[in-house]
Protein backbone atom coordinates (compact mmCIF):
# COMPACT_ATOMS: atom_id res chain seq x y z
CA UNK A 1 0.00 0.00 0.00
CA UNK A 2 2.95 2.19 0.53
CA UNK A 3 4.58 1.76 -2.49
CA UNK A 4 0.97 2.65 -4.00
CA UNK A 5 0.92 5.83 -2.42
CA UNK A 6 4.41 6.38 -3.44
CA UNK A 7 4.19 5.82 -6.91
CA UNK A 8 0.75 7.76 -7.64
CA UNK A 9 2.32 10.99 -5.32
CA UNK A 10 5.70 10.92 -7.50
CA UNK A 11 3.08 10.93 -10.48
CA UNK A 12 1.50 14.05 -9.46
CA UNK A 13 4.58 15.75 -8.78
CA UNK A 14 5.67 14.87 -12.13
CA UNK A 15 3.16 16.06 -14.40
CA UNK A 16 2.32 18.91 -11.98
CA UNK A 17 5.88 20.35 -11.67
CA UNK A 18 6.85 21.26 -15.01
CA UNK A 19 3.07 23.11 -15.15
CA UNK A 20 3.58 25.06 -12.25
CA UNK A 21 7.41 25.99 -13.33
CA UNK A 22 6.02 27.26 -16.92
CA UNK A 23 3.11 28.90 -15.53
CA UNK A 24 3.23 33.08 -15.54
CA UNK A 25 1.75 33.00 -11.81
CA UNK A 26 4.20 30.79 -9.96
CA UNK A 27 8.07 30.22 -11.12
CA UNK A 28 10.90 28.27 -9.16
CA UNK A 29 10.08 29.73 -5.48
CA UNK A 30 6.29 29.01 -5.49
CA UNK A 31 6.53 25.70 -6.79
CA UNK A 32 8.66 25.00 -4.28
CA UNK A 33 6.31 26.46 -1.33
CA UNK A 34 3.51 24.61 -2.71
CA UNK A 35 5.55 21.42 -2.29
CA UNK A 36 6.91 22.60 1.26
CA UNK A 37 3.96 22.90 2.43
CA UNK A 38 2.55 19.67 1.36
CA UNK A 39 5.57 17.91 2.77
CA UNK A 40 5.40 19.81 6.24
CA UNK A 41 2.64 17.21 7.72
CA UNK A 42 4.71 14.25 6.42
CA UNK A 43 7.41 15.59 8.58
CA UNK A 44 5.50 16.64 11.66
CA UNK A 45 3.90 12.89 11.57
CA UNK A 46 7.67 11.25 11.39
CA UNK A 47 8.83 13.67 14.11
CA UNK A 48 5.94 12.34 16.56
CA UNK A 49 5.24 8.88 15.91
CA UNK A 50 8.59 7.37 13.87
CA UNK A 51 10.91 6.48 17.46
CA UNK A 52 14.58 7.48 17.16
CA UNK A 53 16.97 4.72 16.47
CA UNK A 54 20.50 5.74 16.63
CA UNK A 55 22.43 3.86 18.72
CA UNK A 56 20.38 1.05 19.00
CA UNK A 57 20.94 -2.58 17.87
CA UNK A 58 18.65 -4.94 15.85
CA UNK A 59 16.98 -6.98 18.88
CA UNK A 60 16.49 -3.01 20.73
CA UNK A 61 14.31 -2.11 17.80
CA UNK A 62 12.65 -5.44 17.71
CA UNK A 63 11.69 -5.48 21.49
CA UNK A 64 10.35 -2.15 21.17
CA UNK A 65 8.08 -2.32 18.41
CA UNK A 66 6.64 -6.13 20.02
CA UNK A 67 6.08 -4.00 23.47
CA UNK A 68 4.33 -1.22 21.74
CA UNK A 69 2.33 -3.57 19.27
CA UNK A 70 1.89 -6.56 21.59
CA UNK A 71 -0.15 -9.16 20.88
CA UNK A 72 -3.82 -8.52 23.63
CA UNK A 73 -5.03 -11.62 25.49
CA UNK A 74 -7.90 -12.83 23.84
CA UNK A 75 -10.31 -13.37 26.76
CA UNK A 76 -13.77 -14.26 24.59
CA UNK A 77 -14.70 -17.73 24.74
CA UNK A 78 -15.29 -19.38 21.01
CA UNK A 79 -18.07 -21.72 20.77
CA UNK A 80 -18.77 -24.44 17.92
CA UNK A 81 -21.52 -25.83 16.89
CA UNK A 82 -22.40 -29.60 15.96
Amino acid sequence: MATLVLWIANFFVGQLTPVMLKSPGWGPAATFWVFAVLCAPAFYITIKLIPETKGNSLEEIEAYWKRKFAAKKNTSKVYSTP
